[in-house]
């Protein structure tokens, strides 16, 4: 865990709550729902523009406009994104 300190923890913007009530219903509407700590997360990285990496790419990779890697794969990082 050498690198825990070098890593920043970001505000969660007032339009994240946007965001989570967008991935929510789309998701929803398509039979997909995540969790819900997961959804926190997918609203909170879509919101700020940035990617999400993650090891459970299959519940995270359901979300519309989200960049998803998985860097616990060997030599090639996988990455995914559903576009809006």
């Amino acid at each position: 865990m050498a690198f825990l300190p070098h890593v920043a923890v970001l505000e969660y913007p007032d339009d994240a709550a946007t965001h989570d009530a967008q991935i929510r219903a789309d998701l929803k509407n398509r039979g997909e729902m995540i969790g819900a700590n997961d959804l926190f997360i997918a609203a909170h990285a879509r919101s700020l523009g940035l990617r999400l990496v993650t090891n459970n790419t299959a519940e995270f990779g359901r979300v519309k406009g989200l960049i998803v890697e998985n860097w616990t794969l060997p030599r090639r990082r996988s990455r995914s994104t559903i576009d809006e």
